[in-house]
Formats: structure tokens, sequence, C-alpha cells
């Protein structure tokens, strides 16, 4: 079972759960207990090494400003799928350092650096585990959680693995695993905690612990689980429904310290949603008569403005050095569909190019070259130095750098 499987599953399971959203918001959500669980944690683990409406066709979006002598270069970084990738720093002594960017290769689940000055790559383990299909990383790069389909022996039924990569090596790489029933992850801003919600016994429970899973607490129970988790701030945890057309969904803040639950967008048709790194806007989509519509949500004044252009929100990255300053992968032409449920399945593929947006000042500008390659961007970040854009092409994996300046 590959990764549009699941979501294929996650969106038919959404459909179900609106009844109890609507009980759980309309008769007010508790809030969440701060105990713990008892010693040894909820869930064993054990340390191991691991072999809205626009024309069904046409332009999508208005022209931005192209300034001449401002096309950045466009590199591609691997010519194999990748699954998870993040910027980090290595030492090289005598107090300097050069940027890298460390991925998993997919087939292989080995993991790479590649040097951005010279471009040269560098296995840093060998450690095979197949078919990784996401991984969400510690700040510094050193620690990862996977999730991998393990094939069992009649190839009726296979297994989602969530696994704890702590330690890496040319020859092993060790953790823990963590409860295969995990239903969403996701890293602190400080990528020293984790949140994961989780099945136990009649109820869903949210978690946060380190990566080792070691001081866990529980901050919320739910009757349901279909959520995707993010941690974009200290203080807030965003549960957003799994995303169809044909369902409403609902954004939730969640307050890991003290387990308050709040509720943020409701009933809107294939949400998806984007926090700014300050946690004061979120850029969502949805689902808008076979297209799909993109506002910007103030969460302070709670308004909402239409955003600049459309496109999904996983598509976008925000700046954290440029206030208001958002970058994102927009299609030269949105096709007739149900979003996002065509294209998470790849029915729908888009041919995009990188812009550069102010949501304060109103400015839009084009920064990607053309390209002979259909790029469909997705997974963007930046380095810290907000230098480069990194991003994956969703149509085959691969990993590719976009030079900012």
């Amino acid at each position: 079972m590959d990764k549009r499987y699941l979501i294929i599953i996650g969106t038919i399971a959404g459909l179900t759960i609106i009844g109890l959203i609507l009980f759980w918001t309309l008769g007010g959500a508790k809030p969440a207990s701060e105990g713990k669980f008892p010693e040894g944690g909820a869930f064993p683990s054990s340390l191991t090494g691991v072999p809205g409406q626009m024309p069904s066709q046409g332009p999508a979006n208005p022209p931005p400003t192209i300034f001449p002598g401002q096309q950045k270069s466009l590199t591609q970084l691997t010519k194999k799928a990748v699954s998870g990738a993040i910027f980090t720093e290595k030492d090289l002594g005598n107090k300097t350092k050069t940027g890298i960017v460390r991925y998993f290769e997919k087939a292989t689940g080995h993991i790479y650096d590649i040097d951005l000055k010279t471009l040269a790559s560098v296995r840093v383990s060998g450690t095979t585990i197949p078919g990784i299909f996401e991984a969400y990383w510690s700040n510094d790069g050193n620690q990862a959680i996977i999730r991998y389909v393990e094939k069992n022996e009649t190839g009726i039924e296979d297994t989602v693995r969530n696994f704890s990569v702590l330690s890496m090596a040319a020859t092993s790489t060790r953790g823990i695993f963590l409860p295969s029933s995990i239903k969403t992850i996701a890293p602190s801003p400080k990528g020293d905690k984790i949140f994961y919600l989780a099945p136990f016994e009649n109820i869903y429970v949210g978690i946060t612990s380190t990566f080792e899973d070691k001081k866990q607490k529980q901050i919320l129970t739910t009757p349901f689980g279909e959520f995707l988790a993010n941690w974009p701030s200290d203080n807030i945890i965003s549960l957003v429904t799994k995303p169809s057309a044909e369902t409403g969904g609902y954004l939730f803040k969640l307050n890991p310290s003290t387990g308050s639950l709040e509720s943020v967008l409701k009933d809107i048709k294939g949400l998806t949603g984007l926090w700014s790194r300050d946690a004061e806007s979120i850029l969502y989509g949805e689902s808008f008569f076979g297209g799909m519509k993109t506002f910007l949500y103030g969460v302070k004044d709670k308004k909402i403005k239409q955003f600049a252009v459309d496109v999904p929100p996983e598509k976008c990255a925000w700046s954290a050095k440029e206030k208001g300053i958002i970058y994102c992968a927009v299609p030269s032409t949105i096709p007739s569909g149900n979003y996002p449920d065509d294209w998470y399945q790849g029915i729908i593929s888009f041919s995009d190019r990188v812009w550069r947006i102010d949501v304060l000042g109103g400015a839009t500008e084009i920064i990607s070259s053309e390209t002979d390659n259909v790029l469909d961007l997705v997974n963007l970040f930046l380095d810290k130095n907000e230098e480069y854009l990194f991003f994956q092409n969703k149509i085959d994996g691969t990993l590719w750098s976009l030079r900012l300046r």
C-alpha cells in the first residue's frame, strides 16, 4: 500500500467524522488532561537497529511583476526520489561550517548529505529501509522520525511503521519504534519534541514527547483521529481534518502547555492550511466549483482576505526572516477537478513557477527561471539565511534547489 492509497483511505474516513466534529465543537470541547502516562509510557517502545468558482481551464492567476535580471538559478540535486529533506550545517573544524541538505533516499532509506557549494553527495548511512513515505527531522538533522510501509508475507495487508532515528552511522541506523497505530506526527519548532495522535482504548490521545519517546505528556483526548498535525510555534499545535472536496474541513489550534483546544476555521470543503512562522496568519485553501480558492486568515483580528494567487498551501513556504513574505509554487493553469483530492492522488499535476509574495505590501514577483522540466513543487523549505529554496518535484520525487540570492 503506497502513500496515495493511505491518503484515499484517510479521505474516505474523514467523511464519517463531521457529525463528531459538530458534536464536539458545538457541545463544547473540554481542555485535555495534563496528566502523564504511567512509568514506561502509554505505548511500548524498544531500542533497535532497522536493517472555491473559477474557469475550468486557462490562466489560474494574474501575471506578477517580472524584474529583468532577477531570474534565479535552479538546480536538480538528486536523480532519484527522496523521502524528506532538511537544511543543516556540517562542522568542518577551525570554526567553519558548510551548508548541506540531508535527505532519505526513498527506494533504499539510505541517508545522504549534499554540500551546497560543491554539490558533492556523501552517504551518511547505508541502512536499508525501503518504502519511506514521510520523514520528520529535528532542527539539527541528527534525528528523524520516518514512516514506511512494511510488507507482510501474504501481501494482503501492509503495516505502517513509525521509527524514530536517534543515531546515524555508515553501517547502522539506530532508534526506537513508535506505535504503528499513530495517525499523525509533528516535530516542535525547536526540533526537540514531537506530537503524535494515536488510539488508546476507545479514544484517541495526543501525546508530546522527546524523539526518544520519553517525557510523555497527554495533552488531548478526542473521539476521532483523522487529523493532520503541524507544530508552527511553541504555543500552537495545528490540527486540520484530512481534506476532501466532498467534506467540510475544520482547523483547530491546540496549546501544548495547557491542553486547551480552540476552533479556528470551520466547515470549509477541501480545507488545507499553512501557518506563518509567527503564527499570526494562516494561508488556507478550499475547494470551489471544480477548482480552488486561496485565502489569508488573520489569527488575531479573525479577518479573511483573498490571497494574491490561487495555490494549494502545501506549495508554499513562509519566510522566517522577512515578515509577511511567502514563497509559493504557482501553477500556470489549474484544470477543472476535485481539489485537493485529484492532485493528491496524482490524477492532476501542475507546472509551476516560484513567486515571492508580500502579503503586507501586496507586491508579487516571479523568481524562478524557465525550465524544460515540468515541476510540480511540494515540501518547500528554506535554509536559515534564506539564500535557497528547496523543494521536491511531486511528479518524480526528486529534490531541487532554487538560489534566491
